[in-house]
């Protein structure tokens, strides 16, 4: 059960990520769309819109530092760090020293833990009460979908007879012009107030009572519906949708997805009259006024697309019917430009700033490195500080309690192994925050680990006395790479105290130490 809820959680906190840093796109495009007006044509308007459904199903992007994202402290990646349990009570965690001992980062005598996880069957109220209310709403979401689409499938297999020889005849030529080989099923359905390509695996096209258009009409519906077909923007819709499930508490996606349906109607208009004589341009705009005035409601499901679409938009399409060009429907440089531009600042989240090295000037007047390199977080915010101030105050008062707890009773033991297993979920929470807002976290580890060194070396001269009592031979090989280490690292200790080198150099150096095996030659 524990899993699933993690999974759950898991979807969940990456969902609301997700939706925050799309909602900060499509606010971008809003505003390129608006600077770029009459400058880009309704084709590249339409492919702008990919750039968010991607932004939306991409479950990772590479990090850059051009991303866009960087500008906001919210989308940071927090840095996981180890904790170590040493013996059975002593729970030290990275950049945090206990009075007891100093914190051992590696070397002998420690055992690796993995980061403690909380019960997530106590999950806080508040998150556990969204995280409900989230899955009711997509459950209920799904289920209407289904529904209406179910019902939509059943109404138009009712009462639907097969279009009149003529009509079939004005298909296939436009099938060929816009080179569809397909076999496309063409019903006249009176339910339908207006022509719809309908079908996710298996598309039909829908027409009304064909009697009101001429000839060049229904040649201009059926282009604009096969451009459709041809574009596969049924499966465009139905992507969306699904997402839109997924984030519908989003009232932003919402709306970028209605503006998502009327780009893609002015786009199809746009292909559909570039296959058109010029003289039969302006015919084509009348098709639009003539299909909207006898439409009163329009499908909003995913699974059709409709030519005569809403009265709203009415003024858009008429407008670039007016100003189309032939030039205009092609894919242009320019578009190209933007799309990239966009992808580039929108599909990479942001980079974490390497560590600084910071130069200090000795008395002589040179300057040299100076070892107190600090990682700098992208974001200092005040709340992540006080978090991790109140945290560091709970991990000493519980292991306090911890180590004033008896343990001989049955039920003293389990009191101790429950306080025990809340001292390491603290320590783990402190161990996420330590690096990102403790700016000596570096020193702190740097030192942590020169201390761990001198522990596991002392204890190393145990079992040199071993080795000498015995007479082994290992005593004389073993006594030679003990005193060579112990030189290691005194120098190294000697170079943190004279500041010669930086800390990730110090710090590569003592690991290598403590794996080492033998002198190196």
């Amino acid at each position: 059960m524990n899993t699933f809820i993690d999974a759950l959680s898991g979807l969940f906190n990456w969902i609301l990520m997700t939706s925050l840093m799309s909602s900060i796109l499509v606010v971008l495009l809003f505003v390129v769309k608006f600077l770029l007006k009459g400058k880009l044509t309704a084709r590249w308007q339409y492919a702008l819109w990919f750039v968010c459904i991607a932004r939306l199903i991409m479950p990772w992007t590479p990090e850059t530092s051009f991303s866009m994202y960087n500008f906001f402290s919210f989308t940071n990646q927090q840095s996981q760090v180890s904790i170590l349990h040493i013996g059975q009570s002593d729970t030290v965690i990275q950049g945090i020293q206990t009075p007891e001992q100093p914190t051992l980062i590696t070397g002998q005598g420690t055992e690796l833990l993995e980061e403690s996880g909380r019960d997530t069957s106590k999950l806080p109220w508040g998150y556990a009460a969204l995280l409900a209310v989230w899955v009711v709403g997509v459950l209920a979401f799904a289920a209407y979908l289904f529904w209406m689409n179910r019902k939509f499938n059943l109404k138009m297999k009712k009462n639907r007879i097969a279009a009149p020889d003529h009509i079939s005849s004005i298909l296939e030529q436009c099938k060929r012009t816009l080179r569809v080989k397909r076999n496309i099923p063409i019903w006249i359905q009176n339910e339908v107030e207006g022509p719809t390509l309908h079908g996710f695996l298996r598309p039909q096209l829908l027409l009304p009572d064909p009697d009101p258009f001429s000839v060049n009409e229904i040649r201009h519906i059926l282009l604009h519906e096969l451009v459709h077909y041809k574009r596969k923007d049924i499966c465009i819709n139905w992507l969306m949708t699904g997402l839109l499930i997924l984030h519908w508490f989003n009232p932003l996606l919402w709306y970028a997805y209605k503006r998502l349906r009327e780009d893609q109607e002015l786009s199809c208009d746009e292909i559909a009259i570039s296959q058109l004589p010029a003289d039969e341009v302006k015919e084509y705009g009348n098709t639009i006024i003539k299909l909207i005035e006898r439409t009163t409601q329009t499908l909003k499901t995913p699974a059709v697309t409709n030519f005569s679409s809403d009265r709203s938009q009415l003024k858009r399409r008429i407008m670039m019917i007016k100003l189309f060009k032939k030039s205009s429907s092609k894919w242009s440089l320019p578009g190209l430009v933007v799309l990239v531009f966009l992808a580039v600042l929108a599909l990479t989240n942001a980079k974490e700033l390497p560590q600084n090295k910071t130069i200090d000037s000795n008395s002589n007047g040179n300057t040299k490195t100076n070892i107190t390199d600090t990682i700098t977080p992208i974001s200092h915010s005040a709340a992540k500080k006080e978090r991790y101030t109140q945290l560091q105050a709970a991990f000493e008062t519980e292991k306090a309690k911890l180590a004033a707890m008896p343990s001989q009773t049955q039920e003293e033991i389990e009191k101790t192994a429950a306080q025990e297993q809340k001292v390491k979920e603290i320590a783990g929470e402190v161990g996420l925050l330590a690096k990102e807002v403790d700016p000596d976290y570096p020193r702190q580890e740097l030192e942590s680990k020169i201390a761990g060194a001198n522990a596991v070396l002392g204890d190393s001269s145990k079992l040199l006395l071993s080795y000498k009592k015995s007479n082994s031979p290992q005593y004389e090989v073993f006594l030679k790479l003990s005193e060579y280490k112990k030189e290691r690292l005194a120098k190294i200790e000697n170079e943190y105290q004279k500041k010669t080198k930086t800390i990730p150099e110090l710090l590569e150096e003592i690991e290598e130490l403590l794996l080492m095996k033998a002198i190196p030659q």
